[in-house]
């Protein structure tokens, strides 16, 4: 661990990743979908920085800055403006954050169900 004023750089490690993120303010990194999810499930704001190679990241980033919460910039964008922009907007997106519902299970559910045509509640019993 580095800490450099209000910022810390970490390492990855996937033991600490979830408690590191839980007792941050915010998170700064990949765009990648399981960080993103984590830390919008937290309620951390994101400045996600996108590997621009990377289809998933690009889409991940769209929408995390269309819902609000949280701004993204390619790597090699990355810029002090960008994160002095991103700090001074965290109170909007905390708010933001705040309001998110975070039950969306049965609907997500609801939603392979109908993309599967039905199969899927019994192909889970099946495996279950």
């Amino acid at each position: 661990h580095a800490d450099r004023g209000k910022v810390r750089f970490l390492s990855h490690d996937d033991c600490d990743f979830t408690e590191d993120l839980a007792r941050c303010q915010a998170f700064i990194g990949e765009a990648s979908n399981e960080a993103l999810g984590e830390a919008v499930y937290l309620r951390k704001p994101v400045l996600a920085l996108l590997n621009e190679k990377q289809p998933e990241q690009r889409i991940n980033a769209f929408y995390l800055t269309r819902f609000g919460l949280g701004h993204a910039t390619s790597q090699r964008k990355f810029s002090v403006e960008t994160l002095q922009n991103f700090l001074d907007s965290l109170g909007g997106f905390e708010q933001t954050l705040a309001s998110t519902d975070r039950s969306g299970l049965a609907a997500t559910l609801d939603a392979i169900e109908c993309q599967l045509g039905g199969n899927w509640y019994a192909w889970q019993r099946q495996v279950a």
